[in-house]
């Protein structure tokens, strides 16, 4: 079984790295993280995957950490393992009352609204942790896996921004409608769920024994002492940049202050929203699933990451040596970090994804032989 007394060189050379891509140190090689068993099912032969992941801690533990045994001795990247209490991106609107569907062998998902008229916002207080929605089961896998004889670091679960969490609890279509009949209803709801989000990962982090601006891990990034949080700010997409400013920039920026520095993940294209992102004065980094377009990361890097750590993630793509020699010849490694995400059956193409079957090792290498 993985013991990380067993790799302590490798582990160190690589937090020397990425400490020196979020300090922004000059270098001349990229920290490649490459994923072969993400924490989370989506790309993974169910076949594979457990029956009881997400009811029985000690399954989850040991299905992450065979993964880590598996890919320490396979590829010699700069992963540092840290496990995951992973329940989906819905614990916080479970706790306001969202539904939680928890498919066959698939990541759970919010099925239903917490939130169904604005006058209900009203009526919102803080959950209780201990027996609201999936919190508790969150805090009895962070129990379970703290105390793991294998020297490894648990990190908070996922965390989804404000806004991204507003967005599942009421849904889409009346969060934009509501922001028009009613601006300040909506602001009042931002407050209670920053409150909520900063007072859940303080507690998470009180269980594990982190300090406030340390978090072991997020999105398989280790991150350095200063980078307390990560958000998922994914529903930026669909939101004006005068709307983020008003409703959005805020909440973040308190949750960022409350943690010492933290980061942003964003999928696709976040040119419309640089200026406001610019604005966040503890904004540690960017982490960018780039969706295949090389381009628009050179503008965020350009635009965004002159003076933060810039993550460069997507799945593998099919193209691997083009797409990864394009990424070598418009990006100085100084500030970057790659991530590559190795399922057996998703690649990346063409800005979308296509179904494939390959060998998870044989292609993270494929990868690292561009790199090295």
């Amino acid at each position: 079984m993985f013991k990380v007394e067993n790799y302590i060189d490798r582990i160190s050379r690589s937090r020397e790295k990425i400490t020196k891509a979020f300090n922004l140190e000059e270098v001349d090689e990229f920290p490649v993280i490459i994923r072969t068993r993400p924490y989370y099912l989506t790309g993974t032969n169910p076949e594979k995957i457990p029956e009881d992941y997400f009811t029985n801690p000690k399954t989850m533990m040991q299905y992450q950490l065979e993964g880590f045994a598996e890919h320490m001795d396979m590829v010699d990247d700069d992963t540092i393992p840290y496990l995951m209490p992973w329940l989906g991106t819905g614990v916080i609107p479970s706790a306001f009352g969202s539904d939680v569907k928890f498919g066959y062998k698939s990541d759970p998902a919010v099925s239903s609204r917490a939130i169904n008229d604005i006058k209900d916002i009203a009526k919102l207080k803080v959950p209780d942790f201990e027996k609201d929605g999936l919190m508790p089961r969150v805090l009895e896998f962070i129990d379970y896996m703290k105390n793991n004889e294998y020297g490894i670091p648990v990190s908070i679960t996922d965390t989804q921004s404000p806004l991204d969490t507003i967005g599942l609890m009421c849904g889409h279509e009346n969060l934009y409608y509501w922001i028009a009949d009613d601006p300040g209803a909506i602001k009042h709801l931002f407050e209670i769920v920053t409150e909520t989000l900063i007072l859940w990962t303080k507690k998470q982090k009180e269980i594990i024994g982190l300090e406030m601006d340390e978090a072991n891990g997020l999105q398989d990034i280790w991150t350095p002492k200063g980078v307390g949080i990560w958000l998922s700010e994914d529903d930026d997409m669909m939101t004006s940049p005068k709307i983020w400013e008003e409703f959005v920039k805020e909440p973040v920026e308190k949750i960022f202050n409350e943690f010492g520095g933290g980061f942003l993940h964003f999928c696709g294209n976040p040119e419309h929203h640089i200026n406001n992102y610019k604005k966040l004065t503890n904004l540690k980094g960017f982490n960018n699933w780039i969706m295949g377009d090389i381009e628009n990361a050179v503008y965020v890097k350009n635009n965004l990451c002159k003076d933060k750590c810039f993550m460069i993630c997507d799945f593998a793509p099919v193209d691997i040596e083009d797409y990864y020699n394009a990424i070598i010849n418009k990006f100085d490694p100084t500030g970057i970090i790659i991530l590559a995400e190795v399922t057996e059956e998703i690649a990346a193409h063409n800005g979308g994804s296509v179904a494939t079957k390959r060998d998870r090792f044989e292609t993270a290498k494929r990868i690292l032989k561009v790199f090295n």
